[in-house]
């Protein structure tokens, strides 16, 4: 289901971002700002940018060019000389989201060619996930905040500035709640049994269903209390065999493991209910 669901949003995503993308070009080209701009037409400017920017890059000018790109784009120079707080939050948006976009977005069409044993369960990709999260998150709240100081002062505020606010805000918060109810699903944790398991001795897959439950987070519909430390002791053998390889401790992903713990009590009802899939 999420092969079926993934490919065509992501390439209906890049198809909207590059619609966006050339509409803002013509925009640049064919926009005119006073009588002389009138006389260049468009394709006097294309040719005119097209000039300018081999002459920049087959000369000295391009390493001008590449110090603008990574001072002024990637770290926004001019916004840091304009307010250090605006720019703290830009950064920590800007690169928060930068980091889940390209290492855990795009994981799947990324990561495998540079990283042969990948797997989104361990770390440090674990914890750099929910510590860029958390980035975004703050750097969120500082924006919210000061636009709410500003509109006090009758600042109107752009419908776009509160759309991607939302947008962000949206994402982050039902990723944090997917990955919490997957490290409490009782389903997902079968689906990874069934998958990477040899065992399937009913007594072998309680012993680690029970060590889940008691290290990783895991809610059981079923009671698992009062099992020996010899069951425990079978359950981390299993682990070690079959997961311990792609799992981290859950504990890492420190914000989505917090929102675990305080769902536990609901956990069993929306996993029964498909909560992590309709979720993702």
């Amino acid at each position: 289901m999420k092969s079926i669901i993934f490919f065509p949003a992501l390439y209906l995503a890049l198809g909207i971002f590059f619609i966006g993308l050339i509409y803002r070009v013509y925009l640049w080209f064919t926009l005119t700002l006073g009588p002389d701009s009138e006389k260049a037409v468009a394709a006097k400017r294309i040719k005119a940018c097209i000039r300018g920017t081999l002459r920049i890059v087959f000369s000295r000018k391009v390493i001008v060019l590449l110090k603008s790109i990574f001072i002024d784009v990637l770290f926004q120079r001019r916004l840091l000389a304009g307010s250090s707080y605006r720019w703290i939050a830009h950064m920590l948006v800007f690169w928060g989201f930068s980091y889940l976009l390209l290492m855990h977005a795009l994981e799947a069409l990324i990561l495998p060619r540079f990283v042969p044993d990948y797997a989104s369960t361990q770390n440090p990709y674990l914890f750099l996930r929910n510590l860029a999260g958390l980035a975004v998150l703050i750097g969120l709240v500082m924006m919210i905040s000061r636009k709410k100081i500003r509109s006090e002062q009758f600042v109107k505020k752009k419908a776009a500035d509160k759309m991607i606010l939302i947008l962000l805000g949206t994402m982050l918060i039902s990723g944090f709640a997917l990955e919490a109810l997957k490290i409490t699903s009782k389903s997902r944790f079968q689906e990874m049994v069934q998958e990477y398991s040899d065992d399937d001795d009913p007594e072998s897959l309680v012993a680690l269903e029970t060590y889940w439950v008691k290290y990783y987070g895991l809610v059981s519909d079923r009671s698992l209390e009062g099992n020996s430390s010899n069951l425990l002791e079978r359950g981390k053998e299993l682990h070690e065999m079959s997961c311990a390889s792609c799992h981290a401790r859950p504990q890492w992903a420190f914000l989505s493991f917090g929102l675990a713990k305080t769902i536990t009590h609901a956990a069993s009802s929306v996993d029964r209910a498909g909560g992590p899939t309709y979720l993702w």
